[in-house]
């Protein structure tokens, strides 16, 4: 089982989702999914590794370029060969095949959520202005978080952005606004994803931020790669 996948478990339970109904729709147990829903850090799961094929290491570029243009399976195989990678066309035009079903997905996401479904969050950069800070000059950052629905705003001034200090944030902005929404939307920021993947479920995050967000049990959504214009509400 994946750790995103913990975090959609509780997710799904806040939002009334029985553990039979939870299981139903992962494939699980029953008794996983209470299990899950229940413990306040990711599990620990130990995965057999997959064995690597030789068209993972170009995969990366694959998803880069039929973002960037519509290629066909016969001009990426191409690429791949220019690129040193000797691997039969009928592999590159089942993964094409499939990440386009994939790229065919809405862009963007709707912004005009229901009350409590979303928010959206992101820094901001002061680059003519300094914070004293314990006798020292120091960067100025901006952390702001915005709900879809009702556009209420919370805006915190740092000198660093750190994991703990985005986690602190959103502390702060939960106390502040009386709750947190189901889902919260990033830009990919550092602090929230290490490894940015065309898929969310192939992403890897931030460790500790990951379990900050599953102990309270919300889903952190990430804009797709090269489209800044997902988040919209905070740009």
């Amino acid at each position: 089982m994946k750790g995103n996948l913990w975090m959609e478990i509780r997710n799904e339970r806040k939002k009334g989702l029985s553990y039979t109904e939870i299981a139903r729709k992962h494939h699980i147990d029953p008794r996983t999914a209470k299990k899950d829903a229940q413990s306040d850090t990711k599990p620990v799961y130990t995965l057999t590794a997959p064995k690597p094929l030789k068209l993972d290491p170009y995969k990366h570029l694959m998803d880069m370029w039929m973002e960037e243009a519509p290629y066909s399976a016969v001009r990426i195989h191409e690429k791949l060969m220019e690129q040193g990678c000797d691997c039969q066309y009928t592999i590159v035009r089942q993964y094409v095949a499939t990440r386009k079903a994939d790229l065919n997905e809405k862009a963007t996401v709707r912004f005009e959520t229901m009350p409590g479904l979303q928010g959206q969050v992101d820094w901001g950069f002061f680059e003519n202005y300094k914070a004293l800070e314990n006798g020292e000059y120091k960067k100025l950052y901006c952390f702001l978080m915005i709900l879809g629905y009702s556009r209420m705003r919370y805006i915190e001034f740092v000198t660093d952005m750190s994991t703990t200090t985005l986690i602190k944030c959103h502390i702060n902005a939960f106390r502040y606004v009386g709750g947190y929404p189901q889902e919260i939307l990033y830009d990919n920021m550092k602090q929230v994803v290490v490894k940015r993947m065309m898929k969310q479920s192939e992403s890897e995050l931030n460790k500790q931020f990951e379990d900050f967000a599953g102990f309270y049990g919300y889903k952190p959504i990430l804009c797709r790669p090269y489209r800044g214009q997902t988040k919209g509400n905070v740009e």
